[in-house]
């Protein structure tokens, strides 16, 4: 829903375009090339179990549960002279997902608004950590199969950071035609984004990282992740490469909520990349929003 979180300011028109278009990965073709290594990075943004806001008292209900519009704070929907007040909860519940992964927690951290325009975000910016976020670096260890599959391997997901964050609100687009409805119920909700390196080199390898992690966060309280509630949400960055060349120019697919879709969108970009750069094409960064 947001632009990529290495940019303040939008991308091209182009980038745009296509971000307000469903995009359909059941029509994956033939397998990658083994001429090609296949580079991916995570995004996961869950919503923390906590019974108020990030930064107001707004009450925090389940997606199914919520009535649309209902437990809106002034706050939330950014009324002139309203201030938020930090969530000590959430703030607990970082520190808590920073220590289960080996990150380090900073003692100072900082808050920032990262400005872009859209209908379900009233104040015009989200407020996130970009800069300076409260946990940094960690690893998740996964187990993958050998490739006799007789036994099994480890291998280790770097962390990039683990930051905190509000959610927007919702838009609606299949209810009036030609018309959107905006619901704020969950605008304001308190969100962990955990950003990955880009460490993973399939679509089982990521399914399993994601596996992983919603187990993790499930167990140790900071979440109930239940994707299909919208609880738990990823963006994948993809990209190829030849071996032992630089990285390509990635594309990012944004707010997928199943990990089964996660699998099937590497499936398709990952072989949109190929056939198109083996076909005489050139790749351009893009964002992709799976509505």
């Amino acid at each position: 829903r947001v632009p990529p979180r290495q940019s303040f300011l939008p991308q091209r028109s182009t980038c745009w375009h296509r971000s307000q278009t469903r995009r359909s990965f059941s029509s994956a073709n033939d397998q990658p090339s083994s001429q090609w290594e296949t580079v991916i990075g995570v995004e996961v943004h869950v919503q923390i179990a906590s019974d108020s806001k990030l930064f107001s008292g707004g009450k925090m209900r389940s997606s199914i549960e919520m009535d649309p519009n209902n437990n809106i704070s002034l706050f939330d929907i950014s009324t002139p002279g309203t201030l938020p007040v930090i969530n000590k909860k959430a703030v607990e519940v970082a520190i808590c997902a920073g220590l289960a992964v080996g990150g380090s927690v900073e003692s100072w951290s900082t808050f920032d608004r990262k400005h872009y325009f859209y209908a379900d975000l009233p104040a015009g910016y989200q407020i996130t950590q970009k800069d300076n976020p409260i946990v940094k670096g960690g690893s998740i260890s996964i187990s993958l199969p050998t490739p006799d599959k007789k036994s099994f391997r480890e291998k280790s997901v770097r962390l990039v950071q683990i930051q905190l964050e509000q959610d927007s609100g919702k838009s609606l687009h299949e209810h009036l035609p030609g018309k959107s409805l905006i619901d704020f119920a969950r605008a304001g909700s308190p969100l962990l984004e955990i950003v990955s390196q880009p460490d993973l080199r399939s679509a089982d390898e990521t399914a399993e990282f994601l596996r992983k992690l919603q187990h993790l966060l499930q167990h140790i309280g900071v979440s109930r992740a239940r994707m299909e509630e919208g609880e738990m949400r990823c963006d994948i960055n993809v990209s190829i490469n030849r071996p032992g060349e630089p990285m390509g120019i990635r594309s990012e697919t944004k707010n997928l909520n199943s990990i089964r879709f996660v699998q099937k969108a590497i499936e398709y970009e990952v072989n949109r990349q190929i056939n198109l750069l083996e076909n005489g094409g050139k790749l351009e960064r893009e964002t992709i929003l799976q509505c």
